[in-house]
């Protein structure tokens, strides 16, 4: 056997030799310079028999009882050198929670240092739009899902401080008529309201479908996408700073410097995973004493729990009914081979 890796009794006294042994990532550079498996091994046998053991424990022990954890010196000990697979998996256990805990933790901490710091408009009435719409123009009543979301966002354009709130709903339970609803409480307290969204071809689609409703409001609505014509582009920069132009539908046009509005009062973005970070703080600059309100809408079902870590400084709002006479959406996995029958 060419190269073999040899152990003797003495490896074997500090008691960390006892069980399964650990395989450490390595690379040519630090191979070629004799740091090998083996040695980083001895390494962290080393650390160990320093620190003899003990390290600073990061969770309480009622966290540790109810979720029943072993604790942190227990669980370095095991990653490295556990005695048998029962122990690697509790040690394994214990590190992947406290990471997605103290993830989970931040941004809760976020969220909250968000909601105290940053103000945001106020929107303490619900105007002629809003009830003239609601009254005379609703297609169909509302869902109880739906009445729960607007309430929840009515809550939150009420508040001192700026929404950041994900809207998530299958396609068909109605997140655009409450977003429309939501840009209908932002003109009403006078602030204009946008809605951008990654395609061109859906911004038409969004567009088409307000446009009809706005007609009837006597609300001037308008759509701005790479393909706009010059002429159309300068009216909508100059109705926008005038305050005349009171809803822009559009794509990552809408991030463009020379689109300057009046009084943004409520962004709305579809489909935000097409989006980055740093395209919907260009939206949030749109404001101008304050950043406007921020309603994200996806259609992608997404749990509670991993919706808090994608969309950690959002709070979550779900549509979960369909209006009546709508299927349920279902949302399913084909292979390639399949491609000709879907």
């Amino acid at each position: 056997m060419p190269h073999p890796d040899i152990e003797t009794t003495e490896d074997h006294k500090n008691g960390l030799n006892n069980g399964i042994q650990p395989i450490y990532p390595s690379t040519e550079k630090l191979t070629n310079k004799g740091i090998s498996n083996r040695v980083v091994s001895k390494v962290v046998q080393q650390l160990f028999l320093e620190t003899k053991g003990r390290f600073t424990e990061t969770l309480s022990n009622e966290l540790i009882s109810d979720v029943k954890l072993i604790s942190k010196s227990e669980a370095l000990l095991n990653i490295h050198f556990p005695k048998n697979q029962e122990l690697l998996a509790k040690a394994q256990l214990r590190l992947k929670f406290e990471e997605l805990f103290f993830i989970q933790l931040q941004l809760i901490i976020k969220n909250l240092i968000h909601k105290t710091k940053i103000k945001g408009f106020t929107f303490n009435k619900v105007g002629t739009y809003f009830n003239t719409f609601f009254n005379n123009h609703l297609p169909f009543e509302l869902t109880n899902a739906q009445k729960r979301v607007l309430k929840e966002i009515r809550a939150d354009l009420g508040s001192n401080a700026q929404m950041n709130r994900l809207l998530q709903g299958d396609v068909g339970s109605g997140k655009t008529i409450v977003a429309f609803m939501c840009m209908l409480m932002a003109i009403d307290n006078g602030f204009q309201a946008c809605l951008m969204a990654p395609t061109e071809i859906l911004s038409v689609q969004h567009y088409n479908g307000l446009l009809e409703w706005c007609k009837k409001l006597n609300i001037n609505i308008e759509i701005l996408t790479g393909s706009t014509k010059t002429s159309n582009r300068k009216t909508i920069h100059k109705d926008l700073e005038s305050g005349d132009l009171q809803i822009l539908i559009g794509t990552h046009a809408l991030l463009e410097d020379k689109v300057k509005f009046k009084n943004l009062g409520l962004a709305i973005i579809d489909e935000q995973h097409r989006f980055g970070v740093a395209q919907r703080k260009k939206l949030w600059d749109k404001g101008i004493s304050n950043p406007p309100h921020i309603l994200v809408m996806t259609a992608t079902p997404i749990p509670r729990t991993l919706a808090m870590s994608v969309y950690g400084d959002l709070d979550i709002s779900v549509i979960d009914e369909l209006p009546p006479g709508r299927q349920a959406i279902k949302t399913v996995h084909r292979f390639d081979k399949n491609r000709l029958n879907v």
